[in-house]
């Protein structure tokens, strides 16, 4: 669980790196800005998940697929979120957290006993 937390807060600093400059220096909206990061930190979660965490050397095309169903699900969780709460609150940040807290305990799960497990 300690390299999936470190993994994961990565993860969410290339999350928030790309929603920061998609809303700041690229002029997008907080709502398309979540989505492109997520899609970001997504590509990066794969990579570092399958060689750090779970230490899986094999390229399964199998693998993929699964790890594209979670991640799917856990975006259009994530986006329903962050737009939910950015609606109710207006606080980029906070719709930001709370969508990521959520999308973790799903992509955890998801990971751990779908996608890698052994």
């Amino acid at each position: 669980h300690i390299r999936y937390g470190l993994v994961g807060i990565i993860t969410v600093l290339v999350d928030a790196v790309f929603y920061y400059l998609s809303i700041f220096i690229f002029g997008f909206t907080p709502e398309f800005s979540k989505k492109l990061s997520f899609g970001i930190g997504s590509c990066f979660a794969f990579l570092a998940n399958r060689k750090i965490t779970f230490q899986i050397l094999s390229k399964k095309t199998e693998r993929f697929f699964k790890f594209t169903i979670v991640y799917f699900s856990s975006f259009i969780l994530n986006s329903m979120c962050h737009d939910y709460v950015l609606m109710l609150t207006e606080f980029y940040w906070f719709s930001f957290l709370v969508a990521t807290i959520v999308s973790t305990v799903l992509n955890f799960c998801g990971q751990k006993y779908f996608v890698f497990k052994r």
